[in-house]
């Protein structure tokens, strides 16, 4: 598991240099691998936790961005996956929290478009056939009420779309890192992605 000592660009800029797959290029930190076209993978021994863009790409101009974000355990007894469990870094370090649902229905309106461009699910559904799905949407929408805790048993996956307040600046080709914490983890869980434009 990768080990965040900070979360300041120059600090996680010499963390990127001593581990594993996460190398630097010309100042520049490397995203991690791509699962898909727009989505991107940190994929450790026992859990994997995965960034899909897809999504996002279509919402570069609102306050809010939507996520999906996927998580599969393989070597836990159990993850409790809740909002304050993911935080969205950007690239001079500012950390930004989940969006809470009453927020999202006042300033956002309809979030089950971006549901619609979810991939995630289905390419764990072939990639981890004998895996369990965990359906516990953490924001919610006009069909799926809002649930507070996610219980991820061991062999089991859950995908879900977070929204996080825009971050400042050009998002797109911005440098980005998703940071997942639970109760069970010892050390948080990094994935370091980019968002294209639309006319990538």
């Amino acid at each position: 598991m990768r080990r965040i000592i900070a979360l300041p660009i120059a600090a996680i800029l010499i963390f990127g240099t001593l581990t594993p797959g996460f190398s630097q290029r010309r100042g520049r930190i490397d995203v991690h691998p791509k699962l898909d076209t727009t989505s991107f993978i940190e994929d450790g021994r026992r859990l994997s936790l995965i960034v899909g863009t897809r999504a996002a790409i279509q919402r570069l101009d609102r306050d809010f961005i939507p996520l999906e974000i996927a998580v599969v355990n393989r070597g836990f007894a159990g993850l409790t996956l809740t909002p304050e469990s993911f935080a969205l870094v950007d690239a001079d370090g500012r950390r930004y929290p989940a969006v809470s649902g009453g927020t999202l229905k006042k300033a956002y309106g309809n979030i089950d478009v971006d549901r619609r461009l979810s991939v995630l699910s289905s390419i764990l559904r072939a990639r981890h056939a004998f895996y369990t799905p965990v359906d516990g949407p953490l924001t919610a929408s006009f069909d799926r009420p809002f649930v507070r805790d996610i219980k991820l048993h061991r062999f089991s996956f859950a995908t879900e779309i977070v929204y996080f307040p825009r971050p400042t600046g050009d998002v797109a080709g911005q440098q980005l890192r998703l940071i997942m914490k639970t109760r069970e983890l010892d050390e948080p869980v990094v994935v370091s992605f980019l968002i294209a434009s639309r006319k990538s």
